[in-house]
């Protein structure tokens, strides 16, 4: 199992780091040839409209749960996605009206001085939202058969064409061709699931003919429970956005978005990697409590190993970001990558957590802690703006973020696990405070210098300096030992010449 869930892993990264490569060019591309507040634009249309996901039941995420567990009847596996299939396409036109109330309404009060360019964009934001929500029963079906190194092949598949289509049609069609190219890309990624499905899930059909009611039940009653945890989270991007908007201008929405964009990026490079183990903790939490407890502590432990110097390498590297990617120095976009790594980073801690707790069913926490994240980040945004503006905003989703996440943290563990201070060791706090130091030293350098030394001379500088603190973390964390001793004795057994058996 061990390798195959490496294989999976390892796919799901370099998912994520084209994902991230594409997004970085893309963002650029789009700066240089629309402006920033096009981009800003397209960023309040699609939030707005993606609160019609309320209106999606959640019946995808409930293949992750029931798929690994039918071992003793493997012909009702094709049934159940048929039946996931069939009741998100029921649900696509509750969903449409949804959006498009939200889109009428908010519209209005978000982009004031922009109105007429908004409203020619809503129905391919409507579109969008249809593709994007079939592409998920597909993704979500290969990652519920254990081959998610295939779902991270069709989305690297369906991200390639996006650049290609964006490339294309963007200097003919503007913001148009923004929201066609990423139509595109959806439509790709459902075309290329459903061939690896029919390679992978014995007996799928491309049209759903076998959806039952028993399934359709199933499937909605978990799903539903969990889609209250979801529907909370759609208030997340498009309040906070909106918020900003009515701030400042759309120079700011676009720039936080990029900043947050750039950190969920990493996030995902990380919670991906996790998602891996979900069909493994839905059948180790029907089968064995021991081995469901060993294998949370290892995600656990290279979670917290991979995301503190991640994310703080980001931070340190904020300020050259802003001159290579926006083309100068932007303080807003420092400021906001900054404060947001906090919230980021503690909300990656808390993935092995949901991960279990969705795959067990014990929902509770994750419902509560989505709640604290999108109600709570909303009114803390709202509140904070008034006080501090732009960075207020920033704050309180921060803010939001850390309550949700840590409840999450603190409820399965306390529940689930007996207790949270055997998963942690002494030396995880060395390596938080340095990882903690090296963006906070990094910056003050940058921010305190650049008027003598430059900006691109401070910028590099405090790089230097920062990474030279991670490294110091990454070499003396014992996970780092641990990594490089199950490798090289291996090694050493093959006389350098075979693979390595992870």
């Amino acid at each position: 199992m061990r390798a195959t869930v490496t294989r999976q892993a390892i796919a799901s990264l370099a998912d994520v780091v084209i994902q991230g490569v594409a997004l970085a060019f893309l963002y650029g591309y789009l700066l240089r040839s629309l402006g920033s507040d096009q981009v800003g634009l397209w960023a309040v249309v699609f939030s707005i409209a993606a609160i019609g996901r309320g209106a999606d039941l959640g019946l995808s995420r409930g293949l992750i749960r029931y798929l690994p567990l039918q071992t003793d009847a493997p012909r009702r596996s094709p049934d159940l996605v048929d039946s996931a299939v069939v009741g998100t396409l029921v649900l696509l036109a509750p969903l449409g009206l949804v959006s498009a109330a939200a889109l009428w309404f908010l519209i209005p009060l978000s982009v004031q001085a922009s109105v007429h360019e908004a409203q020619a964009l809503v129905p391919w934001a409507l579109v969008l939202l249809a593709v994007m929500t079939m592409g998920q029963v597909y993704l979500n079906a290969l990652t519920a058969v254990f081959r998610t190194d295939q779902r991270s092949y069709a989305n690297i598949t369906a991200t390639l064409v996006m650049l290609s289509a964006t490339v294309s049609l963007v200097p003919v069609y503007g913001l148009l061709g923004v929201a066609w190219a990423q139509i595109i890309q959806h439509v790709v990624s459902i075309a290329v699931s459903a061939l690896h499905l029919k390679r992978s899930l014995p007996g799928f059909r491309f049209v759903p003919r076998r959806a039952g009611r028993k399934d359709m039940r199933l499937l909605f009653a978990y799903g539903l429970k969990l889609h209250v945890a979801g529907l909370a989270m759609l208030v997340f991007e498009p309040a906070t956005r909106i918020i900003l908007a009515r701030v400042e201008t759309l120079d700011a929405v676009a720039y936080y978005d990029m900043a947050s964009r750039l950190l969920q990026q990493a996030r995902n490079l990380i919670v991906m990697a996790n998602q891996v183990m979900s069909p493994y903790f839905a059948r180790l939490s029907a089968l064995s409590r021991v081995e469901l407890l060993a294998a949370y502590r290892s995600a656990l432990s290279m979670t917290l190993f991979f995301s503190l110097p991640t994310m703080a390498f980001l931070v340190v590297s904020a300020p050259l970001i802003a001159i290579l990617w926006i083309g100068k120095s932007n303080d807003s976009f420092v400021v906001f990558v900054a404060v947001l790594s906090v919230g980021w980073t503690i909300n990656i801690l808390s993935a092995p957590s949901y991960f279990l707790a969705t795959a067990a069913g014990y929902l509770s926490p994750v419902i509560v802690s989505h709640l604290l994240i999108s109600v709570g980040s909303s009114v803390l945004a709202y509140a904070f703006s008034l006080l501090a503006g732009e960075r207020g905003v920033v704050v309180g989703v921060t803010s939001g973020l850390v309550v949700g996440s840590v409840w999450c943290m603190r409820m399965v563990h306390a529940n689930s696990l007996g207790g949270s201070e055997h998963l942690w060791r002494p030396s995880d706090l060395r390596f938080a405070i340095l990882c903690v130091v090296a963006p906070i030293a990094s910056l003050t350098f940058y921010f305190a210098m650049r008027a003598s030394l430059g900006t691109s001379t401070s910028a590099l500088a405090g790089l230097a300096g920062g990474t030279l603190v991670i490294g110091l973390a990454v070499l003396t964390n014992p996970s780092t030992r641990l990594i490089r001793d199950s490798l090289l004795p291996s090694l050493k057994r093959h006389g350098g010449t075979k693979a390595v058996d992870i």
